[in-house]
């Protein structure tokens, strides 16, 4: 953000026209019952009052959040750290945003009628308590977070002390392991060595049993195994020769299937065969009688052109007669 937003159209852009802040209270319950007083407030609002109300808010987390890093300096420069991190860019920025918005509100105020003032008592009492409440949790965290770290200091200090202590039962274990190594190395010859075998081999008879019984156990446990894997591997058998019985019955119907088929098809081939030679035999028979037809009407032409010579022939004898006449 880097420059506070107009009264004009932020507003707007998180809530539009089909979807009002009513609305949003309608479907926003909380628990809290001065939560939900302050919404009820903040729903009357126009967009103007509710642009101020969100820029001071704003405002007021620029400066919580400077203030922080005061503090953090500070306990930083206490505790005297060597550490070569930069400073964060937002502190920077947050000056800049908040010196900008003191002289965007100067200018403001300067243009702005004294008379008309946009807040009223109960909605500066409402922003006074917020900002008072989120100010007081804001020192709670910050105590909490100071008792905490309070307590991590003593915890570390508390570490490095035991560990000192560690360092130092761990020198005399080993000055006492070499001691008790001598002290071995020279009562070999003794009686103590010699009960101290015995309890040993007392100790190794126990731990022997121990190892009986779990052998006992685990052979068991393998006798088990190997049954279950026997009559896993009988109904893997069993599975196998379904499989094999079921894969012979599909290749005998397949095959009978295909024979099937194949004897249709030469049936159809046959047929197709017969129907042919028929259709052939019926193709001849009218290229036959289409030539035979042929030959009629050639001398069916020839008769019939015989026949007009005659004629006109008689007709030219019968006129020369009748001019003789």
């Amino acid at each position: 953000m880097t420059s506070s937003p107009t009264p004009s159209h932020w507003v707007e852009s998180l809530f539009p026209p089909q979807y009002s802040i009513r609305d949003y209270r309608s479907t926003f319950q909380p628990d809290n019952q001065r939560l939900r007083r302050y919404i009820t407030t903040l729903s009357t609002f126009d967009a103007p009052t509710l642009a101020a109300i969100y820029e001071q808010s704003y405002l007021f987390t620029l400066i919580q959040r400077l203030a922080q890093q005061e503090d953090d300096n500070t306990v930083k420069t206490k505790t005297k750290t060597t550490s070569n991190q930069t400073e964060h860019v937002d502190s920077v920025l947050d000056i800049r945003l908040i010196r900008s918005f003191l002289e965007k509100h100067k200018e403001k105020e300067k243009n702005m009628d004294q008379t008309e003032n946009i807040w009223t008592s109960d909605e500066i009492s409402i922003i006074r308590s917020a900002y008072i409440k989120a100010r007081d949790e804001c020192l709670r965290l910050k105590s909490e977070n100071d008792y905490y770290r309070e307590q991590l200091d003593i915890v570390k200090n508390k570490l490095n002390e035991t560990n000192q202590i560690l360092e130092k039962l761990q020198e005399e274990h080993l000055s006492l392991k070499k001691t008790h190594t001598r002290w071995t190395i020279r009562a070999n010859s003794s009686e103590q060595l010699l009960d101290e075998q015995r309890q040993e081999n007392k100790e190794f008879s126990e731990h022997i049993e121990k190892l009986t019984e779990q052998n006992e156990f685990y052979r068991r446990n393998h006798l088990q195994m190997q049954t279950d894997l026997l009559e896993k591997q009988t109904r893997l058998e069993q599975l196998e020769k379904r499989i094999d019985h079921y894969d012979q019955t599909t290749r005998r119907e397949c095959d009978r299937r295909i024979d099937l088929a194949e004897k249709r098809a030469q049936v159809d081939k046959d047929r197709l065969k017969i129907e042919t030679n028929d259709l052939q035999t019926k193709l001849d028979k009218e290229q036959d009688l289409r030539r035979q037809n042929l030959l009629a009407l050639d001398q069916l032409r020839k008769h019939i052109a015989l026949a007009n010579s005659q004629n006109n022939e008689q007709s030219l004898c019968d006129i020369k007669q009748v001019k003789y006449a």
